[in-house]
């Protein structure tokens, strides 16, 4: 019970936000639902005029029921506008809520997910419960109106007829609730399937040049075959219990129709009640069979609805990273890096660095060596503070000011990463990623630092190139000198090359380099590479080896 409590808690905090749109919403459902009731009882009255020969009264309750059919029609459409802006409002806020958490996360958080299971709870998740507040939500009003109204109309017609409708009703609880465990457990494993086929064709596709050179084609088809085939046994188990649960509430309507039917029609030759309250009475037992049954059959999409609400809230359990007042700008220069005594293993305790002592000033730049896996890359998470040190700490300082280094020290640094970073995009949003309000002057100047102008110049859109996710359209080296402009646009004291140079001539390697005393503020500039020419220009190396920093002579 506590956690449906803080599911409920959850959603209604979302719904506060849009409860000024809902309740017209509801509102106008509940007109619609009296429109419908009372559309049974003119249509008694109509007939009963009809077959006495009342002329007059015929077209009088045509002309009414005509004007209540106008007036449904622009209700329709206005509650239909309404509730679109409604559903849209309140998916975007939650979207973007999620989203929020999920970018301002610790970044060690993220490895629990595959990037597809966010993104299917952020799209899949969310609509589900858009879906429950801003439609099944009002929709079970709507029908708990028009049940309420039919049930106190029928009893008036006919007390008998209006208790044999409502006796299905605990039958349609007590299947819904037979069956909601069992959905519930389905539509977690429907949804977890979901984001590893998901997954699997997201990262076959991406990784498409890898499929064809190791000639896994036919492999992919035979995982994929195995992924889809799961996914039709979790279909068809979910449709078997929707099927079970259904065919039950659809054997009882019809027992109960069959004996109103039966009754009705017993009472009709007897000449106990007219034509005209035949219908009505027809018409009324639908207005209440049709909101038992469409309720008992929303239980399944509630039930989803709910387990989503789950999934989100465990997102939103994510740790956040911790924000940090800090009186350093990127105007505060000279800077210095102080690592004091650094250890740091990940979450299965096995080290990594160990007792890391290094200071490191501005207009230094320092070059960073080790094997593969040694910890060079993680030294650099650290410093980005993705990451936090086991022990020790790692501390800037500009003047007078000494700070522990936070996730608000990334204003100050400017990064190339390992790899293939570039969005899809045209190359100029790509270069100003970091700084959106530059000139094309600023740009130029990067760019030809990079040694990125002159291949720019000669593409025909230029700067207004437009390229595919991971750079597609560029070569690995192209794409580098993308990404090592927009490092240099970035200005901050900070600079971190993570083997920004690996795809690199040593020629167009070397005149990059060359261009970092080029650049107006003199940084801090850290290079992770193993080329010896890199290294020359270093002031000083280090190596990381069994999880200690030697300098290097």
């Amino acid at each position: 019970m506590k956690k449906i409590y803080l599911q409920l808690k959850w959603i209604f905090a979302y719904t506060k936000s849009i409860i000024w749109f809902l309740i017209p919403n509801i509102c106008i459902s509940g007109i619609l639902a009296g429109i419908g009731v009372y559309t049974a009882i003119l249509s008694k009255s109509l007939i009963d005029s009809a077959t006495s020969g009342n002329l007059d009264l015929v077209v009088k309750y045509l002309v009414f029921m005509g004007s209540l059919f106008l007036v449904d029609i622009v209700l329709s459409s206005i509650l239909s506008l309404s509730s679109t802006y409604c559903s849209t409002k309140f998916q975007n806020q939650i979207q973007k809520d999620v989203f929020q958490h999920v970018i301002y996360a610790k970044w060690l958080e993220h490895h629990k997910y595959h990037s597809v299971n966010f993104l299917t709870r952020i799209n899949n998740d969310v609509a589900t419960i858009t879906n429950l507040v801003t439609s099944t939500l009002v929709k079970v009003i709507s029908l708990s109106i028009t049940f309420i109204t039919s049930f106190y109309t029928l009893i008036y017609l006919d007390a008998t007829i209006a208790i044999l409708s409502v006796l299905i009703a605990p039958i349609f609880l007590v299947i819904s609730i037979l069956f909601a465990k069992k959905l519930k457990v389905t539509y977690n494993e429907i949804q977890d399937q979901a984001i590893k086929y998901n997954s699997f064709i997201q990262e076959a596709l991406q990784n498409i040049m890898i499929v064809k050179a190791f000639c896994t084609e036919t492999k992919s088809l035979s995982l994929l075959d195995a992924l889809q085939k799961r996914k039709l046994e979790l279909n068809l188990k979910a449709n078997s219990l929707n099927l079970r649960s259904s065919t039950a509430l659809l054997f009882c309507s019809y027992l109960t129709y069959f004996i109103i039917l039966s009754i009705g029609g017993i009472k009709l030759a007897k000449g106990l009640i007219t034509f005209g309250s035949l219908t009505a009475l027809f018409q009324l037992f639908n207005n209440i069979q049709e909101p038992l049954s469409e309720l008992a059959y929303m239980v399944p999409g509630i039930i989803k609805s709910f387990a989503s609400i789950e999934r989100l809230m465990e997102i939103e359990d994510m740790n956040l990273e911790e924000s940090i007042p800090s009186v350093l700008s990127i105007q505060s220069i000279p800077l210095t890096i102080h690592f004091d005594h650094v250890s740091f293993s990940y979450m299965d305790e096995r080290p990594i660095l160990s007792d890391i002592t290094l200071e490191i000033h501005s207009g230094e730049t320092v070059g960073l060596i080790g094997t593969s896996g040694s910890g060079k890359t993680t030294l650099i998470r650290l410093l980005l503070a993705l990451a936090t040190p086991t022990s020790g700490s790692i501390l800037i300082s500009a003047g007078h000011s000494t700070e522990s280094i936070a996730s608000i020290h990334r204003e100050l640094i400017s990064y190339v990463p390992q790899g293939n970073t570039l969005f899809s995009g045209t190359l100029k949003d790509n270069i100003c990623y970091g700084y959106r309000n530059a000139t094309l002057l600023e740009i130029e100047e990067a760019c030809r630092l990079a040694c990125a102008w002159d291949f720019i110049e000669q593409l025909d859109n230029q700067l207004d190139t437009v390229i595919g996710e991971k750079g597609i359209g560029l070569s690995e080296g192209q794409a580098q000198r993308i990404a090592i402009a927009r490092a240099f646009l970035r200005i901050r004291p900070i600079l971190i090359l993570d083997e920004a140079t690996s795809s690199l001539d040593m020629d167009t390697e070397m005149h990059i380099l060359n261009g970092l005393k080029q650049l107006h503020q003199q940084p801090i500039c850290i290079i992770i590479t193993h080329r010896p020419s890199a290294l020359s220009l270093c002031h000083r190396v280090y190596k990381l080896e069994n999880h200690k920093l030697n300098q290097v002579d």
